[in-house]
């Protein structure tokens, strides 16, 4: 009886992680009445896997198509590949917005490069190590990249016993690893 009124006060500036965590039925209803930059702003601020389950099991397919459309190429490309992975395996659950750098660079020019990012995603306290081919070669946390010289290069101070999680991993497995390694984060790597 209430929900039209209520949906209508909320909708504008709404934060789609609200979205994930309304019934079904109610977020459907408001999803209709939004319009894709409406829905496109409320989750621009979310991470690609809260995106994807979004699309999933939220929106319905034109309206899904419609805000992956109006999403900038890299964006709606990190989010395809979640899509791309079974649900309930660590391909679904990544985020593929992590922050990677190479190698070869400097600890210096990964500050400025951190500092030029618009949002560095809330729950990162490691950066993802590639090549240049985008191969996973370690991880540095944020501590060593404060914590060494400037002028050090990455591979100096970069952790390279890195244990990766391969993205047709169940859930439960993920969570068991996570769990007994006591993790807060971990590459989702195809061998």
């Amino acid at each position: 009886k209430y929900r039209p009124c209520l949906l209508k006060c909320i909708s504008d500036g709404l934060d789609g992680e609200v979205l994930l965590h309304m019934g079904e039925n109610a977020a459907s209803e408001l999803v209709e009445e939004m319009d894709t930059d409406a829905l496109q702003q409320a989750t621009e601020s979310m991470d690609t896997a809260d995106v994807a389950e979004l699309l999933e099991e939220v929106l319905d397919k034109d309206a899904g198509e419609d805000l992956l459309e109006s999403m900038d190429a890299q964006r709606r490309e990190r989010i395809e590949l979640n899509l791309s992975f079974d649900e309930n395996t660590a391909g679904r659950l990544m985020h593929t917005d992590a922050i990677s750098v190479r190698a070869d660079v400097t600890l210096e020019a990964v500050q400025r490069y951190l500092r030029r990012i618009d949002k560095v995603p809330e729950d990162t306290n490691v950066l993802m190590v590639v090549d240049r081919d985008n191969h996973f070669l370690g991880a540095i946390s944020l501590l060593n990249l404060v914590l060494h010289a400037d002028d050090k290069l990455v591979d100096e101070v970069m952790e390279k016993d890195w244990r990766t999680i391969n993205p047709e991993m169940s859930e439960q497995e993920v969570t068991r690893i996570f769990a007994n390694h006591d993790w807060f984060s971990a590459p989702v790597v195809d061998d």
